[in-house]
Formats: C-alpha cells, sequence, structure tokens
C-alpha cells in the first residue's frame, strides 16, 4: 500500500524495518522475517481500523533448476533440465504449500518426444512450495490476533482467481483490486465517501482440489468458495452498503455461458460480407 496516499486520510501506524539481519551468498546484506518490527498490540489498540494490503498468490511451475514454462523449449534445448520427472510443479492459487494428489494424469499437453511418445507434463503427487508472499498471509494472521473489536479490512490486489480459505475467516472486510493496489478509492470506501460497486470477473475456487477438477474447455464450472455469510463467491458476484449486488449488470453478465460449440453457415457468413452491390 502507498503510505503517502493513505496518509492522505489516515494517521497511519504501521509495521517497520530494522536494518537487513541476513545476508547471501556473496556477503551482501538482505532482510529477514526477523528484521520486522510489528505494530504493538497496543498501538493498534487505539486504531480505529486495521487495513492489510495483500496481493493474491501465484506459484507457477516451475523445475529443480527454477525454470519457468516460458523458458522451457530453451532449457530442454540446451539439456540443462535434470530430469522429465523433475519439471512440471502444481501451479497454486494459495499461500499456504500444496500438494497434487487429484491432478490430471497423463496431461494434455506436452512435447513429442525422440522416440515419438508425447511428454507427460503431469504434476500429480508434487507439491508446490508456499508462495513467494506468504508474509501477506502472516501479516493478516498477526492483525488478525491482536484486532479484538477493531475490524480488519484486506485490500486484495489480484489477477486472477485464488483460494480464499486462508483469508476470509481472518477478514470482516474484503475490497478487490484489480492489477494494482488502489488506495484512494480503498480509503473512501472505508470512510463512506464512495459505494463500492464492482463485481468478480472470474469465478473464486472453494479449493485447489476444485481447480484441478475444472475443466479445460468448459467456462464457469467451478465450485466457488462460499464465505462466513453464505455469499458465494462465483462470476458477477458483488457487495455494496445493501448487500448483495442485483442489477443489470448481474443480470447481463450472469447468464449461462455457452458450453457448445455452434456450426457456423459458411456461405451465409460469407455472403453477409460481400463486398457485392
Amino acid at each position: 500500500m502507498d503510505l503517502d496516499a493513505l496518509s492522505e486520510y489516515f494517521n497511519v501506524v504501521t509495521d517497520t524495518l530494522c536494518d537487513p539481519s541476513g545476508e547471501d551468498e556473496d556477503g551482501n546484506a538482505v532482510y529477514t522475517e526477523d528484521d520486522i518490527i510489528r505494530a504493538s498490540a497496543e498501538e493498534i489498540a487505539a486504531c480505529d481500523y486495521i487495513l492489510v494490503g495483500m496481493t493474491a498468490p501465484y506459484t507457477t511451475s516451475y523445475n529443480a533448476n527454477y525454470v519457468n514454462a516460458w523458458n522451457y523449449m530453451t532449457a530442454y534445448e540446451e539439456g540443462t533440465l535434470v530430469t522429465p520427472d523433475d519439471i512440471w510443479y502444481p501451479v497454486s492459487l494459495q499461500y499456504g504449500e500444496y500438494t497434487a494428489t487429484t491432478a490430471r494424469d497423463p496431461s494434455i499437453s506436452g512435447m513429442t518426444l525422440e522416440d515419438g511418445t508425447q511428454e507427460n507434463r503431469s504434476y500429480q503427487g508434487n507439491t508446490a512450495a508456499a508462495a513467494a508472499n506468504y508474509g501477506d498471509l502472516t501479516a493478516l494472521e498477526y492483525a488478525a490476533s491482536v484486532a479484538g473489536d477493531i475490524p480488519v479490512i484486506v485490500s486484495m490486489c489480484m489477477e486472477r482467481g485464488m483460494v480464499w480459505s486462508e483469508v476470509e475467516p481472518l477478514a470482516d472486510v474484503i475490497l478487490v483490486c484489480y492489477n494494482d493496489q488502489y488506495p484512494e478509492a480503498v480509503s473512501e470506501i472505508i470512510l463512506g465517501e464512495i459505494e463500492p460497486n464492482g463485481l468478480l470477473v472470474f469465478q473464486q475456487p472453494s479449493s485447489m482440489e476444485t481447480v484441478e477438477e475444472q475443466l479445460e474447455d468448459v467456462p464457469r464450472d467451478m465450485d466457488c468458495y462460499v464465505d462466513s455469510n453464505g455469499n458465494t463467491y462465483d462470476f458477477a458476484f458483488g457487495l455494496n452498503w445493501s448487500g448483495v449486488i442485483d442489477d443489470d449488470r448481474v443480470a447481463t453478465y450472469s447468464a449461462d455461458p455457452l458450453t457448445e460449440v455452434q456450426n457456423l453457415d459458411y456461405d451465409a457468413y460469407a455472403a453477409s460480407y460481400s463486398t457485392e452491390d
């Protein structure tokens, strides 16, 4: 979160950093988890709100050499991959580590190998490490532990769906910002100066098992997360001051998705684009 922007609306009390106590392999100073000085419970008790800025978790598939999917072909051709068994790990949408016990096996995609068989990119049974931004969840856990009666507000910056079971039970309010944090809008919503009116543009899965079960070529077939108030985080869901939003946008965008390919009348299609008078 942009503390300068937030300071235009609030008197900010926040965590601070000590000098870095860690050291990398070249001897350069680096920060560690122990260098964070949390705002104390006493400081927080004097506040009106707790605002936790977070970024949605996302762990990409990678191999033992940390080669991501985009560089996979280059690494394969250069022979820098270890073995095919070391390549693929789960793409995770949660903060904690995740073992893919229900993933597809064999995979749909895969190169044609020298012996003519198709490479199996399944990651079933493999474990994705905790997300690189796991510290976001740690900060929320601390905030919730000292909040008392102070509302805990999460401002979640996200680009895709995520598993909310780690976050939602710890939050009183969740605001979603797509692609970037918007501290001015978040502040004005908190202060009641503007009313939230956004809708979810992705289904939010109930678990990673739900993600694995989703069909690759079928839209909106996911078992969605249900929060402690019974709200289902489905496509086109949103809340305003009155409750669940139910307006013309919701009626339009929550229509049943097309799930079958319609046969195209090519002659009629071509005629409609004819340049003849």
